[in-house]
């Protein structure tokens, strides 16, 4: 279980700062505003948003992170990384290359963070990442009427503690039921080898996990930088 309080002292954890980044962005984004009113009137529209882009860098980095289930998970192996598995993609990719001895060379954390994408990517979408994305569009499309997305967006704030702290017990919960757990039901252990029914029955949880953040980005966004502003940033943001 993941607690905001016990687990994110002092805010400093991906929960908190994606909330300070998002309060960041949103303080930035009415400053902004504010002056380039005033700069506008004496000497042209002048921006300086060196600070708003970085603030918006790391709130999509971050909404990112949070939302992969190795992300938020058990600190005693570190998030997976400590398990060393046998896994396959069927490719050899630059990156696989350049970044590993050898292609199967994975360890749990970036099975989930890479190898189910990129295994995805060679046998189902012809390596081709627009139509990997395509089919997240459709599966948005499908949250739509399935219910999903409402779930998605009943606390899509990243400026709100309790809706950082959801999507990582979410993650939670689904790296000890999917990433840590084998498809016989036992524990993902060091050495272990992850099947083909291994990847196919985590690919759906990937992909409804990159759907629901990209979901919740995206509205994160619209809260910070949306008209209703002045209302989500009466707090000063946390430096």
């Amino acid at each position: 279980h993941f607690d905001y309080h016990r687990d994110c002292p002092r805010d400093f954890c991906v929960a908190g700062a994606i909330v300070n980044y998002t309060s960041q962005l949103a303080h930035h984004n009415k400053s902004q505003s504010m002056n380039n009113q005033v700069r506008s009137s004496l000497r042209g529209n002048v921006q300086h948003d060196h600070p708003k882009r970085v603030s918006l860098e790391f709130v999509t980095h971050f909404v990112g992170d949070i939302h992969q289930p190795l992300h938020s998970s058990r600190k005693s192996d570190i998030g997976g990384n400590a398990i060393h598995v046998h896994f396959s993609t069927g490719i050899m990719t630059e990156w696989n290359r350049l970044n590993r001895k050898h292609h199967k060379a994975w360890n749990l954390h970036s099975v989930w963070d890479d190898g189910i994408i990129d295994k995805a990517l060679s046998l189902l979408y012809n390596n081709t990442r627009e139509l990997f994305e395509a089919d997240l569009m459709n599966l948005i499309k499908a949250a739509g009427d399935s219910g999903d997305l409402n779930t998605w967006l009943s606390c899509g704030n990243g400026l709100l503690k309790e809706c950082t702290t959801l999507w990582g017990e979410e993650s939670l919960q689904d790296a000890l039921s999917w990433a840590y757990r084998d498809v016989d039901g036992g524990e993902v252990v060091d050495q272990a080898t992850l099947t083909d029914d291994y990847y196919k029955t985590r690919l759906p949880i990937v992909k409804r996990r990159l759907a629901a953040g990209g979901v919740r980005l995206a509205a994160t966004l619209e809260h910070a930088l949306g008209p209703n502003l002045q209302q989500h940033s009466a707090t000063k943001p946390v430096e």
